[in-house]
This record gives structure tokens, C-alpha cells and sequence, in this order.
């Protein structure tokens, strides 16, 4: 994750150097050095760097829940989530005697 960390510093910097490149061809192109196929160049290049920076926040996202999950942590009790917590034990002593059915439990677990 330090890795992914050290690389969406480096992404944030490259984005800020592609930003002011822009400009400056922008306002080259409008005294007349730059054609605008120059622009639209610049333009996709700060739109990569962009992308390039979402997709390693992206990455460092998804490493940080593959982490929760691997260490048993990615559960709605330690997340801290707002929903009714499965209970096993209450479930199967709901069901133990059933043999069959359609029925829904009526959510007392």
C-alpha cells in the first residue's frame, strides 16, 4: 500500500505539471505559436494524468478492503455499518425444526 501511496504523490504532481503545460500551450494558441492540434494534445495528455490518478486511488481503495477481508476485519460489525447483524446461532434455532417451507422468518434475528 506504500507503494500505491508513493505513486498517487508522484500521479498528483505529474497532474499539477500537466495542468500548467496546458495553459501554456492555451495561451500560446492564442497569439498564434501553437496549432490546435497542439491543444488537444496537451488536452489529452492532463485528461491520462487525471485518469492515471483516479485509477491509483481507486487501487489503494481496493488494497485497503482485499486487507480487511484477508484478516477476517471486512464485517459489518467492524465496519460499523448500520444494518441488523446476522446472528447464526438464533437462525438455526429458528429453522432447526423445519423440514421444509416457503416461509419468510419474520426477522427477528
Amino acid at each position: 500500500m506504500n507503494s500505491v501511496r508513493a505513486l498517487i504523490t508522484s500521479l498528483q504532481a505529474s497532474v499539477a505539471a500537466q495542468e500548467i503545460a496546458y495553459e501554456g500551450v492555451q495561451q500560446e494558441a492564442q497569439v498564434g505559436s501553437r496549432t490546435v492540434l497542439d491543444v488537444l494534445d496537451a488536452e489529452q495528455e492532463l485528461l491520462d494524468a487525471r485518469v492515471s490518478l483516479v485509477e491509483a486511488e481507486r487501487d489503494l481503495i481496493v488494497a485497503g478492503y482485499q486487507l480487511l477481508s484477508a484478516t477476517g476485519r471486512l464485517t459489518a460489525l467492524d465496519l460499523g455499518l448500520p444494518v441488523q447483524l446476522y446472528n447464526a446461532v438464533r437462525n438455526y434455532e429458528e429453522v432447526e425444526d423445519k423440514i421444509f417451507g416457503t416461509d419468510i422468518l419474520d426477522g427477528k434475528r
